[in-house]
């Protein structure tokens, strides 16, 4: 396991050798402001951990100055850290500077507390074949209703209200 710890973090392995993560690199913290940049070319099948924050949008990010090899798949498990405002949000996680698939990462489990809310996520994928830009893998989130708790916690405040009603 590697772990990642603040923004001025760099692996440079002097092309042609790529990195390879054939394990875990963890950027877990419980805070979405760690920061790996690659030097070079990425491949394995390992475990990439970060955390991302619904909040304001941010994540841990992984940066690769290079390409991502192909028949590289890394698994994406996400610490969400805090619930979206919105009811879709998309987060960026990865950004590739050279070539990259959409199949060269894919989503892991997705930890998240529990709130009044029930949420779909997914991969997203920006592919920019010209390299102009960098290719991005993102999360999306979309909150779909309402979870279990969430009639319960809609009906309180106006039941608060109507007992404050009551007593005056």
């Amino acid at each position: 396991t590697i772990a990642v710890s603040g923004d001025a973090n760099v692996i440079d392995m002097d092309n042609p050798f790529p990195v390879f993560n054939n394990g875990t690199i963890s950027f877990v913290d419980g805070a979405a402001d760690d920061v790996l940049t690659i030097v070079g070319d990425f491949s394995g099948e390992g475990t990439l951990q970060l955390d991302v924050g619904g909040l304001h949008g941010t994540s841990d990010r992984l940066y690769i100055d290079g390409s991502v090899i192909e028949s590289t798949a890394q698994t994406l498990d996400l610490n969400l850290l805090d619930l979206p405002t919105t009811a879709n949000v998309d987060i960026p996680l990865v950004l590739v500077g050279g070539d990259a698939l959409a199949g060269d990462f894919m989503l892991g489990h997705v930890q998240h507390g529990t709130g009044f809310v029930t949420m779909d996520f997914r991969l997203d994928t920006r592919i920019d074949a010209s390299n102009a830009t960098r290719d991005i893998v993102s999360l999306g989130v979309d909150v779909t209703g309402l979870d279990d708790l969430g009639p319960l916690a809609a009906a309180i405040a106006p039941g608060a209200q109507r007992l404050v009603d009551a007593q005056v």
